[in-house]
């Protein structure tokens, strides 16, 4: 993945949270500020990224610095998710055991 892509997909992400975070739908931050919806879509999905106006936009209705929307970390490796994961096992106590393998076994139920 060049440096672009993941520029915008981890702002997309980040995005994402946010506005989800303050309880907005796509259309009401669009709304707010001032572009089409499937603009905030293809932001959110990486395939497009703001303007300067529209980051300054952003940052007001979000009530936060401009720099503070670029604070996000990129994925970490499946190896260090791995890794976390058996320190979590490790250090879990029996019945969070319990909900953890009923929550593997959900999720990778085929």
């Amino acid at each position: 993945m060049d440096k672009q892509h993941e520029l915008r997909k981890n702002f997309g992400e980040l995005l994402k949270r946010i506005r989800v975070s303050r309880k907005l739908t796509q259309a009401r931050l669009a709304e707010l500020v001032n572009v089409e919806p499937k603009h905030i879509s293809c932001i959110e999905n990486g395939l497009s990224f703001p303007s300067a106006e529209l980051l300054s936009r952003f940052s007001k209705v979000f009530n936060m610095q401009t720099y503070e929307l670029f604070l996000f970390e990129s994925k970490p490796s499946i190896s260090n998710l791995k890794a976390r994961l058996k320190e979590i096992i490790e250090n879990a106590k029996d019945d969070e055991i319990e909900k953890i393998c009923l929550y593997a076994l959900f999720i990778t139920a085929k």
